[in-house]
């Protein structure tokens, strides 16, 4: 909830060079970047917000419920509702939806299965879905098509996070597996930390990864072919998600110590690639 100054380079913060944020947004005219870029920072600090243990949480969502009735009423202060105020409607109203969803989960550590990730996913997706939305030129006719899309997508990005960053959030006392599966490999939440690169964890880790994997196939399948030049954000992320992806496979599911990337080089050719792909209407 930090007030930035106005002349704070935003991008900066939100986007730093090497990211895979950066490499998605930077070919975006200014106009669509700068709301996706608004969303994406008001994403970041009310899903940090979910996660946090402390009494100290309900000021700060209050803080941030009155920040969007201000935007909604075209007085926004914060940099990120300014940055968000400068694109289309949906930017606008989306928000304050989002944070109705969001607040029954304050104050959540754990997942009882997998539907329950999976509603989490969808509302912790929501910035992304939106950025899908406005960046389509869709028929009526296809809208179902690009909603699928949109939904599976924004799913797989959480999902994604919650695996790259698995071991930061068990040790921030945040445990993104589901409670059903980890009863039913024996591994209680607390020892996921001693349990070492063993097999039964391993496996565990294993599933995730696929839920990850499956969750992107699913989403390629459902994207309009019309729609592909206009989804190289979307692509993008999720082709070096992919990437990474494979990384983590080849590491043999160790994210409960690592934090396993890709190098900014390898991302950048990736993005290249992928929107030279996409303007050609090809499949990525």
């Amino acid at each position: 909830m930090r007030e930035a100054m106005p002349n704070e380079p935003l991008e900066s913060e939100l986007i730093p060079p090497g990211s895979t944020l950066y490499y998605a947004f930077r070919r975006l005219p200014d106009h669509q970047r700068l709301p996706c870029l608004g969303l994406f920072g008001l994403y970041r600090e009310l899903r940090g917000l979910v996660f946090t243990q402390s009494e100290t949480v309900y000021v700060q969502f209050g803080w941030w419920y009155k920040e969007l009735e201000r935007m909604l009423a075209g007085k926004p202060r914060h940099p990120l509702t300014r940055a968000i105020s400068t694109g289309q409607p949906l930017f606008v109203t989306q928000p304050l939806d989002w944070m109705n969803r969001l607040e029954p989960l304050l104050g959540l550590s754990q997942f009882d299965d997998e539907q329950e990730l999976f509603e989490f996913c969808v509302t912790a997706g929501a910035p992304l879905s939106t950025a899908i939305h406005t960046l389509s030129d869709i028929e009526p006719s296809g809208v179902s098509s690009i909603n699928e899309f949109a939904n599976d997508v924004s799913v797989a990005y959480t999902l994604f996070d919650f695996l790259q960053n698995l071991g930061k959030y068990v040790r921030d006392g945040i445990v993104p597996i589901p409670r059903s599966e980890l009863d039913r490999s024996t591994i209680p939440a607390s020892d996921l930390l001693k349990a070492g690169n063993t097999s039964t964890l391993i496996h565990v880790m294993q599933h995730q990864t696929n839920r990850v994997e499956n969750t992107l196939a699913s989403a390629y399948l459902k994207l309009p072919t019309s729609q592909v030049s206009k989804q190289y954000v979307a692509l993008t992320i999720t082709a070096i998600h992919k990437a990474i992806l494979r990384e983590i496979h080849h590491s043999h599911y160790d994210v409960m110590n690592n934090h396993i990337d890709i190098t900014p080089l390898r991302k950048a050719w990736i993005a290249w690639n992928t929107y030279r792909k996409a303007r050609q209407n090809r499949s990525v």
